[in-house]
């Protein structure tokens, strides 16, 4: 049975990380000029967000190519400041994700592309961001809570299964439902009380 404090400190820390869960995603810019998109080959990992700028003066769309695996199709607009956001998931594949303007399909046309997924659990369990680094952070406890109270879903936050189930429950192939409060509650004794990461299991 959990003790006061660890229930305690498991649920002060999900008050506190519940407000900065999502700083681990990334937005990044994209500019609709006029007759080209700036930067090109914008390159995300899951869980990041595109985001198109229009400088305005003439009109533009950010539209998928019809081999893109995600489509999307943005609003027509020639307003300078408009935006169009566009998060990509581990759902979405590995790309590549080419778009266009659909007003001029052969002169702006860049592709987004997808980081390969960090190597899944190399040493020990723990590094459940896929941040790197065999020593828990903050951060790791961050997902896990959102995986498991608030999103509900370990698509776009969780690149390795592996590392996330600290206590091995799925055995080598674990699926989300594998995370548990229990790896919540191994990684927080170690950060806030024993400080020690001889508790975590080697990878399988």
């Amino acid at each position: 049975m959990r003790s006061p404090l660890m229930t305690w400190i498991v649920l002060t820390a999900a008050s506190v990380i519940m407000g900065v869960s999502s700083t681990y995603a990334t937005i990044h810019s994209i500019t609709v000029g006029n007759n080209f998109f700036s930067p090109l080959k914008t390159t995300v990992h899951p869980g990041d967000t595109v985001r198109w700028v229009w400088v305005g003066g003439v009109l533009h769309t950010t539209t998928s190519d019809a081999s893109s695996p995600k489509q999307w199709n943005s609003p027509t607009s020639s307003v300078a400041g408009f935006t169009f956001d566009l998060q990509f998931t581990a759902g979405d594949g590995p790309g590549p994700f080419p778009y266009h303007c659909a007003i001029h399909p052969t002169t702006m046309k860049d592709t987004i592309l997808v980081a390969p997924p960090p190597s899944c659990c190399n040493l020990r369990v723990g590094d459940a961001n896929g941040v790197g680094g065999d020593e828990p952070t903050i951060g790791d406890v961050s997902v896990l809570i959102d995986a498991r109270f608030i999103t509900g879903t370990c698509t776009g936050l969780i690149p390795c299964l592996a590392e996330a189930d600290i206590n091995q429950s799925g055995g080598p192939n674990p699926t989300c439902n594998d995370i548990t409060i229990g790896d919540i509650s191994i990684l927080i004794d170690y950060l806030f009380i024993t400080g020690s990461s001889l508790g975590l299991p080697n990878c399988l």
